[in-house]
């Protein structure tokens, strides 16, 4: 929002909005920090999604959907290791949340029926669908490990 300077009473004009983001033809999918985004089928490269290592991989072939507005294939690797990992550590930090929520009594239940679903749903292992914008997927559920080496694989397709 932008402000008129001569009359300060004006009410703010709105900015240009960005650029809607595109995914060319020849494209298969972007990628940020956050994000990797895709039409209606994504194959990434053989690194674990979940821990960025290329030793010991299996492929999954996966149809994520987005309720009844549209779904997206991916073919994506995994170790594994790192998802025996995931899976320990994410029960760990359920077990803590039940027991919290056992020493709180009266209280406990109804954070119980709040928290637990949550924790669930957080349970998950590799990607899922973040948002939908248009015929493009936004998908997380990645480690930077696996960001950074797909930013290495660019970087060398790029400098040849």
């Amino acid at each position: 929002m932008t402000l008129d300077a001569s009359n300060p009473y004006a009410p703010p004009a709105p900015e240009e909005k960005p650029p809607e983001l595109q995914l060319l033809d020849d494209t298969e999918f972007l990628f940020n920090e956050k994000y990797i985004v895709g039409r209606k089928s994504i194959k990434l490269p053989k690194i674990c999604v979940l821990s960025g290592r290329h030793d010991n991989l299996i492929t999954i072939n996966k149809t994520l959907f987005w309720g009844y507005r549209g779904k997206i294939d991916v073919r994506y690797s995994v170790n594994p290791e790192a998802v025996r990992s995931r899976i320990i550590k994410r029960c760990i930090a359920l077990a803590v949340v039940l027991i919290l929520l056992l020493f709180q009594a009266g209280i406990g239940v109804t954070l119980g029926i709040l928290i637990v679903p949550w924790t669930l749903l957080r349970f998950r292992t590799g990607l899922r669908i973040a948002t939908k914008q248009k015929d493009l997927y936004f998908l997380d559920g990645f480690c930077p490990e696996f960001l950074l080496q797909i930013r290495h694989i660019v970087e060398r397709s790029t400098a040849v």
